[in-house]
């Protein structure tokens, strides 16, 4: 039996009232050379329940001791050339997707390919060209990538001493080691709130950030960087990206997908 071309792994703990929606806007691909690996770590609700009875899906039911943890035992199960991991409650933002996505691969092989998302509405443009400047400032959307599959099942996997910048460490990683690609497709609609955007999620999230620039960047490069973000007006940045009017934040949104075309 031929191995599918994608891998589409959903991690899910205690999510009944977002897991069928993920799962469905999967099962609506208009190509079928996938495979849906659902990791549950033992949900106490109805998630289990929830999930179609369908043969692309492969339940797996297993105790873990963190979300990059039950990442990598998806990893543990997956086939496909490339995965993707979906978040309970993200979907894909169209059903043709993994068909733009597979058309844009072609014959080639990357470390990953990854493309736009949606927020609120909102489309947010990730780079075409992904520069050691840009993932200092942010990692890609972790919804929005096709990781290469045999380069995951090789051990190059999720840190786990990590509780919350795990995808960005692994970005950082295979950006260094493997070719990437952009292509122009909106892959997800991202759900985010999750513990990352909490006060205390905050706080580790900049804790780890710390750990993670000093193991993927020199010392020069982390204070050239620094000087240059804060040229950037960060805090303004930030406060528009946060803002309550819708109009203040597709403005400061359509600025800067201008410049990450």
């Amino acid at each position: 039996m031929s191995k599918p071309f994608f891998t589409i792994a959903v991690v899910s703990l205690n999510a009944e009232k977002l897991i069928k929606m993920t799962i469905d806007s999967a099962l609506e691909q208009t190509i079928d050379d996938y495979e849906i690996i659902v990791k549950d770590g033992l949900s106490k609700d109805g998630t289990v329940s929830q999930i179609p009875s369908d043969p692309k899906i492969k339940l797996y039911e297993e105790s873990d001791k963190s979300i990059y943890d039950a990442m990598n035992q998806a990893i543990g199960h997956s086939s496909g050339k490339y995965v993707i991991f979906m978040n309970c409650g993200d979907v894909f933002a169209s059903n043709d997707v993994l068909e733009k996505i597979k058309e844009g691969i072609g014959d080639g092989q990357y470390g990953m390919v990854y493309g736009d998302y949606t927020r609120d509405g909102i489309v947010h443009k990730q780079p075409s060209v992904l520069s050691r400047f840009y993932m200092y400032r942010t990692p890609l959307c972790h919804q929005t990538i096709f990781f290469d599959g045999e380069y995951l099942r090789d051990g190059n996997v999720y840190n786990t001493d990590y509780k919350i910048l795990g995808d960005y460490d692994l970005e950082l990683r295979i950006m260094v080691n493997k070719p990437t690609k952009y292509i122009n497709c909106t892959v997800c609609a991202y759900l985010g709130g999750g513990v990352s955007e909490s006060e205390k999620g905050i706080r580790q999230k900049k804790s780890e950030r710390e750990r993670i620039l000093k193991n993927n960047y020199t010392k020069k490069e982390r204070v050239k960087f620094y000087v240059h973000r804060k040229l950037t007006f960060p805090k303004l940045r930030s406060k528009l990206v946060r803002s309550k009017n819708p109009m203040i934040k597709k403005l400061y949104q359509k600025t800067v997908n201008s410049l990450n075309r």
